[in-house]
């Protein structure tokens, strides 16, 4: 194998662990968490049609979603919620875990939502968020560009992947700064929630246009310094997905 293979695959099994390190963290927490619950009840926000981590038999898996077809695909679930966790009254719930992957940058008040969320956990529970990252290159170029514009870097860059409700990438993205990993932080702070875990990291987009060119390497690494040196480092363009558990004090 030559040099230049071994760097490939050091770079591939990189990416795959980095991308799938948050997925076997958080799915720890969840088993160590839910191992003390007799009969927990578990919300899927947003569901679409299936769930990224696995539950134990037995349990109460409620899912809440604004489409009716995602939800008639979604066989894991217990009950299903044709309902927007914005406005849909949660407070009558009590969850034990609240999951919401890739929908706080789809909303147009996702503040709204994460205090929907606190008003339906329980007193001890925990709620996982997966979400883009504003304050990166993949998160202005989300933001600041049209949503046809969006389809069609989704075809070019991943054509194997099919075009349809099942992919967040394909619905609009108002992509507000309330979503951001520190405006998070602040709401847990300010409604009584503790972070118990965060990791933030590249997503596949960037991974892969750097992966399939070199002068975007370049000019991404580039960028990525200058971004780095002009905010004293608190900003990292490639940083562009964050995963965070938050945790109820009491």
């Amino acid at each position: 194998m030559s040099s230049c293979d071994k760097f490939v695959r050091t770079r591939e099994a990189w990416h795959q662990y980095n991308h799938e390190m948050q997925l076997f963290e958080v799915q720890k927490i969840l088993d160590s968490f839910l191992a003390n619950l007799p009969a927990p009840k578990i919300l899927e926000a947003g569901c679409g049609s299936a769930s990224h981590y696995q539950f134990k038999p037995g349990l109460e898996l409620v899912g809440i979603d604004i489409s009716q077809e995602q939800l008639d695909r979604n066989k894991t679930l217990s009950k299903k919620i044709l309902g927007d966790i914005q406005t849909y009254d949660l407070s009558k719930f009590n969850f034990d875990v609240i999951i919401c992957r890739f929908v706080l940058e789809h909303l147009d008040d996702p503040e709204k939502a994460l205090a929907n969320f606190v008003r339906g956990l329980s007193h001890r529970g925990i709620i996982v968020l997966v979400a883009p990252n504003l304050f990166s290159l993949a998160g202005v170029v989300t933001k600041f560009t049209p949503f046809w514009f969006h389809r069609f870097a989704t075809r070019i860059l991943f054509p194997n992947k099919r075009m349809d409700a099942t992919h967040n990438e394909l619905f609009p993205t108002p992509f507000r700064l309330s979503a951001t990993p520190r405006q998070v932080m602040l709401f847990a702070k300010r409604n009584g929630l503790k972070v118990r875990y965060f990791h933030i990291y590249e997503a596949r987009f960037t991974w892969l246009l750097r992966r399939k060119s070199k002068l975007a390497t370049v000019l991404f690494r580039a960028l990525q310094v200058l971004v780095k040196v002009f905010t004293l480092g608190k900003l990292d363009i490639l940083q562009s997905r964050y995963t965070m558990v938050l945790e109820r004090n009491s």
